[in-house]
């Protein structure tokens, strides 16, 4: 497994990774197996464990990018180069996004049949501009159609079971999302404004109708005037919560509260296997509206 940056230390999500993570990011669901296993190829592990849901044991999962990596500044090695290269599917966010990594590859002839990002859909056309589009729960529920009509495709003349049962997950997946969003109305998340120091949450927030500021700073690297810019745009806003990443170390937690002078709630943008509570993609959806519950209405 690529290592994680040293600077990420929350203690928990070292003594998990120790005891039970994969020596390399890639998801094999157990049971029966069928007739064709599919090598998948996705970005991040929120998009990995929507394919595995509705892949089940006809599906291989590889990602790349887990809690606690850096989606803006990622280039992939020759080999996760070659495992995007020789895949069955590739699933994406959007390289248009964060992922310009993999534009040659999804640019190729031929590989439009191969490829599912969640940017060409429908939904994208009045999302925001910047940000995850996999936080946001109604992008998922298009993402998860889409994903099972090819994995579906795929099989269709091999395995005309297979081909039902990845739609049928399909179906089963999207309404388990929509049942969080039914159990999550807007009225729920307050009209305060929350300080956020990059876009990457834009999709999440747009959704539920949240107003942010951003200030363009790094969490664990804060300046004095990084700390007035955040201190000032808060004060002119009437801001009262920041917003940093789930990764952010609790001790650095700490400190960027003292130093603010605000209150600090946490989000995860990209989830990790073996991590209770963040190895699924419901599980994160969860959390972070949980999160951002707190966060809307403390900031009031």
């Amino acid at each position: 497994m690529r290592k994680i940056r040293n600077h990420f230390v929350a203690a928990s999500l070292f003594i998990v990774t120790a005891m039970g993570a994969s020596c390399d990011k890639t998801v094999v669901a157990p049971t029966s197996q069928p007739a064709v296993i599919l090598d998948v190829f996705t970005s991040t592990y929120l998009l990995a464990d929507i394919v595995r849901s509705i892949g089940g044991d006809a599906v291989r999962v590889d990602w790349v990018l887990d809690l606690g990596d850096s989606i803006n500044d990622f280039s992939p090695t020759d080999e996760q180069r070659q495992r995007m290269l020789t895949a069955d599917m590739i699933v994406l966010d959007g390289v248009r996004r964060y992922e310009h990594w993999a534009a040659p590859r999804v640019g190729q002839p031929g590989v439009d049949r191969l490829a599912v990002s969640i940017e060409n859909l429908p939904f994208a056309r009045t999302a925001p501009p910047n940000g995850l589009l996999q936080l946001d729960p109604v992008a998922v529920i298009e993402l998860s159609n889409k994903i099972a009509e090819r994995l579906s495709d795929t099989v269709r003349d091999t395995d005309t079971r297979q081909a039902e049962l990845f739609r049928t997950n399909g179906q089963a997946f999207a309404q388990r999302v929509k049942q969080v969003l039914t159990d999550n109305p807007n009225n729920l998340f307050g009209r305060g404004v929350v300080v956020v120091l990059d876009d990457t949450y834009a999709p999440l927030f747009d959704r539920f109708g949240v107003r942010s500021v951003r200030v363009d700073a790094d969490p664990l690297r804060l300046s004095n005037d990084d700390i007035r810019k955040i201190m000032r745009t808060a004060k002119d806003n009437a801001a009262k919560v920041l917003v940093v990443g789930f990764d952010t170390p609790p001790g650095t937690l700490v400190s960027i509260a003292q130093r603010t002078q605000l209150r600090v709630e946490t989000l995860d943008p990209l989830g990790f296997a073996n991590y209770a509570g963040h190895d699924t993609y419901i599980d994160v959806l969860k959390y972070n509206l949980d999160q951002l519950r707190r966060a809307t209405n403390a900031a009031q």
